[in-house]
C-alpha cells in the first residue's frame, strides 16, 4: 500500500510482560519513533499486557526492599504513559490483569501485530531434587521474595510458613544457592532481627519483619555447589553480607575455600576484591547473636527432620571443565531446621513459546528473562532490549496495518468478563498505597481490585 506524504504508517505492537524487559522494549520504540518521526512517519498502537493488576513487575515486586536505588527505572517507565514529548500522537496503553493461557489468544495476536514481544519473565522455581523435602521443612526463594515484597496473590491461599508459630522453631537455616537473591535473603532475616526500624521504613512487608523479628534466628549458611571463584554473586551484594558485623553479626568462609592456588595466573578485579572483603572480615567466633558461613563444593541431597540435619555430598571442580563440579562420596552434615532453595527460575512454558517464534520469524520475540533463560540483571535486560528493538525497529516496513489494536478489536476479550486495570487504573491504587497504606505496597489482589 503507498504512503501518502507526511501520512503516518500505522503499526500494531503488543507487548505481554509489563516487567523490566517489557516496559524497556516499549520506551526504546518510542524513543526510537520520536527521533525517527520525519524520517520513517510511524504511527505505534501498542498494548502492554500483564497477569498482575499492576505494572513493573519484580522491579516493583522483586528487588530486594533495602535497595530502592535500583527501582528508579520505574520513573523512565512511568514516562511511557506521562511524558507527551515521548509518546506523542502514538497510542499505548497498560492492559493488566489479563493472563494469557490458551493458544489461540496468541495467535489472534500475532495476526494483528508487526511485533509481538514477550516479556514474561521466568515464573516458576526451578526443580531441586531433596529426599524428604516438605512444606514444613523448605521453601522457596521465590516464594520467600514474594513475601517480603508484597507481591500481590489471593489472600485466600493459606500458607501455613507465614506464621510466627513456623518461625517459633527455626533457628538453623540452609539457603541452597549462592547467588545474590540468597544474599538478599540472609541479609533482610538478619536485617529484621536487629535493625527493625530501619528496615520498616523501607516498602518491606510488615508482617514479615513481625514475624522474623521474633524468630529465634542463630546460623545461616548459604550453599553453592561450585568453587570460590565460580560462584556469581555481585561484589556489591558480597560488601553488603560483611556489613551485617554492624549488627555484631559475624560472617565466616573457610580459608580452605579462597586462601589457596587458585589455577588463575591474575584474579579478576571482582575476584581480587572478594578475597580481599573476605580476608578482612571473615571470622570463627561464636557470639550470642546471629552468624552466616558461606560454604562452597557442596550439593545438599537429603533432609533428617529427625536429627534437624541437612546432609550434603562434597564436590570437587572437573579438571576437564572449570565450570563443572562433581559430587563425591564425602557427606557433610549441617545443622538444619528449615532449607531455603534459592536456585533460580524458569519459564515453564518455554517450549510454546519458542515454537511461536520458530513459525512466526522476525514477527515473534522474547526479550529479558525469557529470552536470556532465567538470568540477567536489570541493566543488562535494558542493554539487551534496547539492541534487539533497534534492529527490530529499522526491519519495519512502510505498510500500514489494517488491523485494529484497541481492546474491542480482539476476541478474546470478547468472550473473558475479567476487570481489566488500565493506566489511569494503577494511578488509583499508587495514590492509595501512598496516602492509605503509607507507601506500602498491597499485597493481596483482593485489596487491589477493591480499590477500583
Amino acid at each position: 500500500m503507498s504512503v501518502l506524504k507526511n501520512q503516518k504508517v500505522t503499526k500494531n505492537i503488543n507487548i505481554i510482560g509489563a516487567g523490566a524487559s517489557g516496559m524497556y522494549t516499549c520506551f526504546k520504540l518510542l524513543q526510537l519513533n520520536k527521533l525517527n518521526a520525519g524520517e520513517r512517519q510511524f504511527k505505534l498502537n501498542i498494548n502492554i499486557w500483564d497477569k498482575l493488576p499492576v505494572p513493573f513487575g519484580l522491579v516493583r515486586n522483586g528487588v530486594a526492599p533495602d535497595h530502592p536505588e535500583i527501582k528508579n527505572c520505574i520513573d523512565t517507565f512511568k514516562e511511557i504513559f506521562m511524558d507527551k514529548s515521548l509518546y506523542q500522537d502514538n497510542n499505548v496503553k497498560f492492559v493488566g490483569n489479563y493472563n494469557f493461557t490458551k493458544m489461540e489468544e496468541y495467535e489472534e495476536l500475532i495476526a494483528k501485530s508487526d511485533l509481538l514481544y514477550l516479556a514474561n519473565g521466568c515464573e516458576k522455581s526451578r526443580d531441586y531434587q531433596l529426599e524428604n523435602s516438605s512444606n514444613l521443612n523448605t521453601l522457596k526463594a521465590k516464594d520467600l521474595v514474594n513475601w517480603y515484597n508484597n507481591y500481590p496473590e489471593s489472600k485466600n491461599i493459606s500458607q501455613i510458613w507465614k506464621s510466627e508459630e513456623f518461625w517459633s522453631k527455626i533457628k538453623n537455616i540452609n539457603i541452597v544457592g549462592n547467588g545474590n537473591v540468597a544474599f538478599d535473603i540472609c541479609r533482610l532475616l538478619t536485617m529484621c532481627k536487629y535493625d527493625k526500624e530501619t528496615i520498616n521504613k523501607s516498602d518491606i512487608n510488615s508482617d514479615f519483619v513481625d514475624v522474623i523479628n521474633k524468630a529465634p534466628l542463630k546460623k545461616i549458611n548459604i550453599i553453592g555447589r561450585r568453587d570460590f571463584e565460580s560462584a556469581r554473586f555481585g561484589t556489591k551484594e558480597f560488601r553488603e553480607l560483611w556489613g551485617l558485623n554492624q549488627y555484631g553479626v559475624t560472617g565466616y568462609i573457610n580459608p580452605k575455600y579462597y586462601d589457596h592456588d587458585m589455577n588463575i595466573k591474575k584474579p579478576s578485579r571482582a575476584l581480587a576484591k572478594k578475597i580481599q572483603l573476605t580476608k578482612k572480615h571473615s571470622t570463627d567466633v561464636n557470639n550470642d547473636k546471629m552468624k552466616w558461613e558461606l560454604k562452597f563444593l557442596q550439593s545438599p541431597f537429603k533432609i533428617d527432620d529427625e536429627v534437624k540435619k541437612l546432609y550434603s555430598k562434597e564436590n570437587i571442580m572437573d579438571v576437564n571443565n572449570p565450570s563443572k563440579a562433581i559430587s563425591t562420596d564425602k557427606i557433610i552434615e549441617s545443622d538444619n531446621d528449615l532449607v531455603i532453595l534459592s536456585i533460580g527460575t524458569e519459564n515453564p512454558h518455554l517450549k510454546d513459546y519458542e515454537q511461536l517464534i520458530a513459525k512466526n520469524p522476525g514477527k515473534v520475540k522474547s526479550v529479558g528473562w525469557l529470552r536470556n533463560k532465567g538470568f540477567g540483571t536489570i541493566a543488562n535486560t535494558m542493554l539487551d532490549t534496547f539492541d534487539l528493538v533497534e534492529r527490530d525497529y529499522r526491519n519495519l516496513d512502510m505498510s500500514s496495518n489494517q488491523h485494529g489494536n484497541e481492546l474491542q478489536d480482539f476476541d478474546f476479550l470478547k468472550i473473558n468478563d475479567k476487570r481489566l486495570v488500565s493506566w489511569s487504573d494503577y494511578e488509583k491504587i499508587e495514590q492509595y498505597e501512598q496516602h492509605i497504606k503509607r507507601g506500602k505496597k498491597c499485597d493481596n489482589l483482593e485489596e487491589i481490585m477493591s480499590v477500583l
